[in-house]
């Protein structure tokens, strides 16, 4: 029984961390709008953080939660994304990644 009940758990972890993917996301933006709006935030983020220490999850990402969420973007997961749109996942997965509409 405790091995079964280890190996709910586990399969519960690998499926929230493989399927729980976290986006940046404003309907009506570009692709590359978000990615450079995300970029901006990282770079105003490394302004005030101490780069020995730099946690994600920590000040560090609340930071970048609050320069997004201020330029009016939501956190969304994969299956919440319309279809139409490019994605880039994060390239860690404790990170966001970045969806909008296709540049024209």
């Amino acid at each position: 029984m405790k091995g079964f009940l280890s190996f709910v758990v586990l399969a519960a972890l690998l499926y929230c961390l493989t399927g729980c993917t976290q986006y940046w996301y404003q309907e009506g933006k570009t692709y590359s709008k978000c990615a450079d709006e995300l970029r901006v935030c990282r770079e105003e983020m490394l302004k005030y953080a101490d780069l020995k220490t730099i946690k994600i999850g920590g000040y560090d990402a609340r930071f970048i939660e609050e320069c997004m969420t201020e330029k009016g973007y939501i956190s969304v997961t994969e299956n919440d994304l319309p279809l139409r749109v490019k994605r880039k996942d994060p390239p860690k997965w404790y990170m966001h990644g970045v969806a909008g509409t296709l540049d024209e």
